[in-house]
């Protein structure tokens, strides 16, 4: 069939407001090492190994230190509660916290664990602070610095005789103190090394809250020796094979901002503290550190889009040295009861930390027999607690039952915004508007969205990073239009969030790069997930079938705007759904292709795998208004729910993985 033309990943110039949009650009973004992970070559079980961790965390800097403060002890909450869901006992849990986490207490507490391991132990380390680069004291570094994590006690700013970065902790000191730990661990042991910090830059208010600066530790007249940095620590240089090998993971590359994000409960976080707590609670036996990343790198593609994490070390190494089924669902976990309010409403200790949401389905059993008792519902969540509405009153006592899940919820879909407005701004009244709906939060450190003043009087919504969005003149059809906007946006939030892999119904996509004006093959290898791509080039769609069963699929396009359409199948050329089929090891190349515009960023695929053909194409096209007869599955039921929940007064359905495979493929778009 002759090759179609198509361009899906287009720009659209929205006036002055583009121009004199904020945008962050420094000429070395380096980022400090932002997470790095440690683990053993043994494959064999760690029975009787102790599991102990040190937190530290820094998030009330002092004012004069020049350093802005930071969500580091909502760091400390989640990731001390993932660790212990995972077994870490809570008296092995150390925390260093503000004012305790001096450099002299951070290498103390680093050399106290040194003295308290053993042989085989897992350790676990995580730091959540500001990470700074400083002068090189040894000239080992190529650019002349060396990387460093910033205690409390450290400034900012340079200053001849009174601070010069003594108080900092550089990656040649942590090496050092981390061999010795290594070496007390041996190779049967496993260190886990997690730093959520970056030095490559400071946003400014309304531009999402970065951990770290450009400010160098350095003399004013200092200047790099290379154009090349590292911009991370050098940790795993020890090869010696009687230590923890060492594996790294970093929250983003080394010209990207490591930023902040926003929990469920509305709270700011560190993006990689909170992504890869999930991971924890979820990746539960035998998962190895590869689909540990994935899952780390899907849930920040999600939340936090302008990072992309990077690892290296051996992925095929079990997560922790566990074995055991590996379980994704909060479905049929045992969880205590924690209160009983009165006899109808009781609460449990499950929360949005364990992915339970308001909506989802509970049983009441009793303890001795396991016996149902009667049936509820979550009628609220907090991150580790939920109250729960019973179907029949009951009163016993707490240690008589537990809860277990029967059929869980999906997050809510919401969107977090800042006002930016101008004072006497006319755009205020549409502002409390839309705050008084369920579907949009107030966020000032944090935020999706910026509500700005343009110069021209109209309303334009900025990305966190400053990246217009969307704008609109003043009539009176404004508000529903920017209504549209926000439900558009936090649709395509929502969506990039699901992802749930099947070993019968898989299918993976590339695109081939072709040549734009010919539209012949280049020759090129065909690009995977996480490619980078340039503004302007053209490729082609390639899907094929690594699942047991034959099956139908569809390809969803989540732009760099949150906006969703639907690439496959292409209706617009003439196809249906009951054409996209294909059998294990078969596959598709699209007569079509794509066409990469601006604006840059990061562009998801998604790839809905099914037993039955879909109709997503008229689902977005009718914005979920089709009669609900017309939907064959729950994933379509589902979709049309993005559009329509907030008149909808069902939760929407809850067993969509049991239904279909969702595959996520993220690319770069680079100009």
């Amino acid at each position: 069939m002759k090759l179609r033309h198509r361009r899906i990943l287009r720009y659209r110039p929205m006036g002055s407001l583009s121009v004199i949009a904020i945008v962050l650009r420094f000429p070395r973004l380096y980022c400090l090492i932002c997470c790095v992970l440690g683990l053993s070559l043994a494959s064999h079980s760690t029975l009787g190994a102790t599991h102990r961790a040190l937190i530290i965390g820094i998030a009330q800097y002092p004012e004069s230190s020049g350093w802005q403060a930071l969500s580091s002890d909502i760091d400390i909450e989640h990731i001390s509660f993932a660790l212990m869901e995972r077994g870490f006992l809570q008296d092995d849990i150390y925390v260093l916290a503000d004012a305790e986490a001096t450099r002299i207490g951070i290498i103390s507490a680093l050399e106290r664990l040194t003295a308290s391991a053993e042989y085989g132990d897992v350790i676990y380390i995580h730091y959540s602070g500001h990470g700074q680069q400083v002068l090189d004291q040894d000239m080992d570094e190529m650019d002349g610095l060396d990387e460093a994590i910033v205690p409390i006690n450290s400034p900012m700013h340079y200053k001849p005789g009174y601070n010069e970065g003594e108080n900092l902790v550089r990656d040649d000191e942590l090496r050092y103190l981390l061999t010795a730990l290594r070496k007390k661990l041996g190779s049967e042991g496993q260190l886990i090394l997690v730093m959520d910090s970056c030095h490559s830059g400071t946003a400014t208010r309304g531009m999402g809250r970065a951990r770290g600066t450009d400010v160098i530790m350095a003399p004013a007249d200092f200047e790099k020796s290379s154009q090349l940095s590292e911009g991370r620590f050098d940790l795993s240089a020890t090869t010696d094979p009687s230590l923890s090998p060492l594996l790294a993971l970093y929250a983003s590359s080394a010209r990207e901002l490591n930023y902040e994000t926003t929990d469920d409960q509305h709270r700011s976080v560190g993006s990689l503290s909170y992504a890869l707590s999930k991971v924890m609670l979820q990746a539960d036996g035998s998962v190895n550190f590869d689909e540990v990343y994935r899952r780390v790198r899907l849930r920040m593609m999600a939340h936090s889009p302008r990072q992309t994490p990077q690892y290296e070390g051996l992925g095929e190494s079990l997560w922790m040295k566990q074995k055991g089924a590996m379980t994704t669902s909060s479905v049929g976990k045992r969880y205590s009861v924690t209160a009983w309010f009165s006899p109808s409403q009781i609460q449990a200790d499950v929360g949005t930390m364990h992915e339970v949401y308001q909506g989802a389905s509970i049983s009441l059993h009793e303890q001795m027999s396991g016996r149902i008792l009667t049936k509820g519902r979550i009628e609220s969540t907090g991150l580790t607690q939920s109250r729960i509405v019973l179907d029949d009153p009951l009163s016993m006592d707490l240690a008589e039952t537990y809860v277990t899940i029967s059929s869980s919820a999906f997050p809510p879909i919401s969107v977090t915004a800042e006002n930016l407005l101008d004072l006497g701004s006319r755009w205020h009244y549409i502002w409390d508007e839309l705050l008084d709906q369920d579907l949009m939060t107030e966020q000032t450190s944090t935020p999706d969205l910026l509500f700005v003043d343009t110069d021209d009087g109209q309303l334009g919504i900025l990305s966190q990073a400053g990246h217009e969005l969307y704008r609109t003149p003043w009539n009176d059809h404004a508000r529903d239009r920017i209504w549209a906007f926000i439900t558009t946006y936090a649709q395509g939030k929502f969506l990039k969030s699901l992802d749930h892999s099947r070993v019968d119904l898989r299918m993976d996509l590339s695109l081939l790069p072709i040549d734009c004006e010919s539209l012949s093959d280049v020759g090129h290898d065909e690009m995977g997930a996480y490619a980078q791509i340039r503004v302007g080039s053209c490729a082609r769609i390639k899907v094929i079938n690594t699942g047991r069963e034959g099956a139908y699929f569809s390809v969803l396009d989540i732009q760099t705007d949150n906006s969703t359409q639907v690439i496959v199948p292409s209706t617009q050329l003439g196809y249906t759904a009951e054409e996209y089929h294909l059998e294990p090891g078969a596959e598709y190349i699209s007569d079509f292709y794509v066409r990469v515009g601006l604006p840059a960023g990061q562009e998801s695929f998604k790839v809905i795998v099914s037993p039955v053909p879909l109709d997503l194409s008229s689902i977005l096209s009718s914005r979920g208004t089709a009669s609900r007869d017309a939907y064959r599955t729950t994933f379509e039921h589902l979709l049309a729910h993005t559009y329509t929940y907030m008149h909808e007064t069902k939760a929407p359905p809850s067993n969509v993985s049991s239904v279909v495979g969702i595959y996520t493929y993220s690319f770069i778009i680079a100009e």
